[in-house]
């Protein structure tokens, strides 16, 4: 973020939002441009262009225009197939405009986290921030500046609720896998090769201390007589 934009931050501009539609497109046209180049100069072009909607917003307000500034930004920057300013990204929704003109209101800030960034690196190999980054600081700046004007009780009433919701959601995903548990015992105790297959990977003792420790006495003594008649029966037939 070494390089200016190619218009000026704080140049004049001649009154009326006629003629600041065309420069609105080319800079947002130059956004498009930075994006193919690493990011770099993108954040110029925004604030630049931030800085002409907001011109342009005033100056609606200003002239107390009969046209609001979301239908003027809609007939202006909404564009379709067969007009000369034809792609979906270089339409101006909404949402795009107001990111644009909050880039320059925060833009002493937003350079300056910029800088230090691009500034880290001694040889400046790493891509320039993108405007999605410059969102993200003035989103946390926000958080900061809004915090530091709560009162500490409203500080410790935010940090119990936001405990109360993190231990909501934590009982919530025990009780989904206990549930997700259950249906899979559920299942195997449904199939009748469930028990052959645990089984199979059992040793005696451990199956030993299982039964001794669940069953009644009756049927250990069952499965005691039935196991002494295979094994006779197996003798037998080995004679």
């Amino acid at each position: 973020m070494t390089t200016a934009a190619p218009n000026d931050i704080d140049a004049p501009i001649a009154e009326g939002c006629a003629t600041l539609v065309p420069q609105i497109i080319a800079a947002h046209q130059a956004i498009g441009t930075a994006f193919s180049q690493g990011y770099r100069n993108s954040l110029d072009h925004a604030i630049e262009c931030g800085r002409l909607l907001t011109l342009a917003k005033e100056t609606l307000a200003k002239d107390k225009a009969k046209i609001g500034w979301e239908k003027w930004l809609a007939e202006n920057f909404t564009f379709t197939d067969g007009c000369e300013f034809t792609n979906e990204n270089r339409s101006i929704p909404q949402s795009t405009a107001c990111l644009y003109m909050r880039l320059y209101t925060n833009r002493d800030f937003v350079r300056h986290q910029a800088e230090q960034k691009w500034t880290c690196n001694a040889l400046q190999i790493a891509e320039a921030p993108s405007i999605r980054q410059a969102n993200e600081w003035i989103k946390a700046k926000a958080y900061v500046e809004r915090n530091q004007k709560r009162t500490p009780a409203q500080r410790e009433e935010i940090k119990a609720r936001m405990e109360k919701m993190a231990a909501a959601q934590v009982e919530k995903a025990k009780a989904r896998a206990a549930a997700e548990a259950e249906a899979v015992t559920t299942e195997a105790a449904r199939s009748p090769s469930w028990l052959k297959v645990t089984l199979k990977k059992a040793v005696a003792d451990d199956v030993f201390e299982a039964i001794t420790e669940t069953w009644p006495p009756e049927e250990i003594t069952k499965l005691g007589d039935l196991c002494r008649q295979h094994h006779s029966a197996k003798n037998a037939m080995a004679a």
